[in-house]
């Protein structure tokens, strides 16, 4: 089997590469971007394409803070696009302050 590996990081490209060759499957090529893969995929016509994968992540925890479960998917939705906001590979977590107790 002929693959493509698309990651911009030169020691996880070179390690996938490496064990992909240790099964015995050649790596036709390893690029940085998704406009190098189509050039590439275009040219050489690999059986597999090995895309790089990345993942924002906003959660919000359930508490008797919450009024309700619609307010938690809110804050999880807010803490979503604030994990998108900072970057790839992002994780932001929303926790609700219970109030103060007398």
């Amino acid at each position: 089997m002929h693959l493509l590996i698309v990651e911009d990081e030169a020691i996880i490209a070179r390690d996938l590469a490496t064990t992909i060759e240790s099964f015995g499957h050649a790596v036709i090529g390893v690029v940085g971007s998704g406009e190098e893969a189509l050039a590439l995929a275009a040219a050489q016509g690999p059986d597999l394409v090995l895309p790089q994968i990345t993942v924002s992540l906003g959660t919000s925890l359930v508490t008797d803070a919450h009024a309700s479960v619609a307010e938690a998917l809110a804050h999880a939705d807010a803490a979503l696009y604030a994990a998108k906001r900072a970057g790839r590979n992002c994780v932001v977590a929303h926790t609700p302050v219970s109030p103060p107790t007398v």
